[in-house]
């Protein structure tokens, strides 16, 4: 069994602890999560992350439509994004490590809280660094806009920035009655 399984495997059970501890052990144990489980979960991410690619791209290709891109700006904007996907690529990747030892720290039988500050700071310095990696790629897309499209841009991202005040005043599972 190699490393990473064996990593695997122990946040397995320390999953289970937790569980158990929390009152939800039975459940879990019902569940059965051996190594099949553990295939269907990690399949289960890979799915969801499609799913994410899958619904960013319709969002592509309706904000083209909205803003009537032409072949040759729907062209470079793509090159712009996958020279950008690229690049930030490890940033990514180290950011999702940097987030897992976080979930460790936190879940230690004596938690430091010295070393959960430290770590939480640098997953918002590599947060810090893609916003201003995804501020750059704007700044390019922009470049590649008429002022007429840009100005339905700015419309766009106006209204979707106001929906989502709306969601984060509303909360997720409010009915809008009070």
């Amino acid at each position: 069994m190699n490393t990473l399984k064996k990593t695997a495997m122990g946040l397995i059970v320390l999953a289970a602890i937790a569980g158990g501890v929390a009152g939800s052990g039975t459940a879990f144990a019902e569940r059965g999560h051996g190594r099949g489980e553990c295939e269907k979960r990690h399949e289960s991410r890979n799915n969801r992350y499609a799913q994410w690619r899958h619904n960013k791209a319709s969002e592509w290709r309706h904000l083209a439509k909205a803003l009537g891109l032409t072949h040759e700006q729907r062209s470079q904007i793509r090159d712009i994004f996958e020279k950008n996907r690229e690049e930030a690529s490890p940033a990514r990747k180290q950011l999702f490590a940097e987030r897992g030892i976080l979930r460790t720290l936190v879940q230690a039988d004596a938690p430091d809280n010295a070393a959960i500050r430290a770590q939480a700071q640098k997953i918002a310095t590599a947060e810090g660094d893609l916003a201003v990696r995804r501020a750059g790629v704007l700044v390019q897309v922009k470049a590649i806009l008429s002022p007429e499209q840009s100005e339905k841009f700015k419309a766009i991202r106006e209204k979707r920035d106001r929906k989502r005040e709306h969601m984060m005043e509303k909360g997720p599972h409010d009915s809008g009655e009070k």
